[in-house]
């Protein structure tokens, strides 16, 4: 992952293989620490400041799994338990059938043909 301004690698605690996950609307960019394509940390801050925070998620996953939200909310992924959950509150969130993506305030899947929309409680 390159930065536009200078066209070096963006290095985090001098570790450059980052996955970039999302922004928020308080220009946050959310970079995942990557080792063999999984993650289990991840960097969140702006670019100008170069502040960095640290998120540990539980469980070491994908980082295709890991889901970050407008409000700066990050999702992760479980699928054999068809749950998404929220890292800062814990909360496990069910779904039907195959997630395909997620959206400000909820998510959609797909089952049996059938576009289910899930809004966040």
């Amino acid at each position: 992952m390159f930065s536009n301004s200078n066209n070096l690698p963006i290095e985090i605690d001098g570790q450059s293989n980052l996955s970039l996950l999302g922004t928020d609307n308080n220009d946050n960019i959310y970079l995942a620490l990557t080792n063999n394509d999984k993650t289990d940390l991840i960097y969140y801050g702006n670019m100008t400041n170069h502040n960095w925070e640290k998120v540990y998620i539980k469980k070491t996953t994908d980082p295709k799994n890991i889901y970050v939200n407008l409000k700066g909310q990050i999702f992760v992924k479980d699928d054999p338990k068809s749950i998404i959950y929220e890292i800062s509150t814990g909360k496990d969130i069910h779904y039907s059938g195959t997630l395909i993506d997620m959206y400000q305030d909820g998510m959609i899947s797909e089952q049996d043909h059938q576009i289910i929309n899930t809004i966040f409680q």
